[in-house]
C-alpha cells in the first residue's frame, strides 16, 4: 500500500497549501490538517483509500472527491481556522 501511503501525505500536503492560499493563519494550518487526516484515517476504509488514489491518479476528480465526500459530516469536529489578518500576512513577510 505504498501508493495509499503517499496519497495520504499528498492529501495533508494539499490541505495545508490550499490553507495557505486561503489566508488561514500559519499557527493554525496544522492543527486543522491533522485534524482533517485524524478523521480520515480513524474512518475511511482502505477500499475507500485506495478508490481515491485510484481516481486521483487517473485524474477523475470528481469521483475522488465523491469518495471523501462520505466523511463531511465528520469534518464538522475540525473547526476551521481563522483567517489570517491584513497585519498577520505583513509581518510574515518580512
Amino acid at each position: 500500500m505504498p501508493q495509499v501511503a503517499g496519497y495520504q501525505w499528498g492529501f495533508q500536503s494539499s490541505c495545508e497549501r490550499a490553507a495557505q492560499l486561503h489566508g488561514v493563519k500559519q499557527s493554525s494550518i496544522v492543527g486543522y490538517c491533522e485534524c482533517v487526516m485524524t478523521v480520515y484515517r480513524f474512518n475511511a476504509t482502505l477500499t475507500d483509500w485506495q478508490a481515491a488514489y485510484f481516481y486521483s491518479a487517473n485524474g477523475r476528480y470528481d469521483e475522488e472527491a465523491k469518495v471523501l465526500a462520505t466523511y463531511k459530516a465528520k469534518l464538522a469536529r475540525c473547526p476551521l481556522p481563522a483567517p489570517a489578518t491584513s497585519k498577520s500576512i505583513a509581518s510574515a513577510r518580512h
